[in-house]
């Protein structure tokens, strides 16, 4: 967790090609509690819905409020921008 702290990552289900979570764990870190994700594959007709759904627990209950909403805009960002690159990678267009 770069600037944030340092955790192991547990899966808990690794239920492919359907469903996996995982835990925060071991955690050293000024801003984070815990917290974890999980992820759902469904098919579809032309590929596979995928549903990712992540929760952490903030350190401060005070600065909640105040992290929270740029906390969940990076994980968004950082989530939007690994797609991209996996698709693209999976796709073949790297020099695209």
């Amino acid at each position: 967790m770069r600037n944030a702290g340092q955790c192991t990552y547990q899966y808990k289900l690794f239920a492919r090609p359907r469903r996996t979570t995982l835990a925060m764990e071991d955690v050293k870190s000024w801003m984070f509690l815990g917290g974890g994700g999980s992820w759902a594959y469904d098919p579809e007709a032309d590929g596979t819905r995928w549903t990712q759904t992540n929760t952490v627990v903030l350190r401060s209950h005070l600065a909640g409020p105040f992290l929270a909403p740029v906390v969940r805009w990076q994980l968004r960002r950082m989530t939007r921008q690994g797609m991209r690159t996996a698709k693209r990678l999976i796709e073949g267009s790297e020099g695209a």
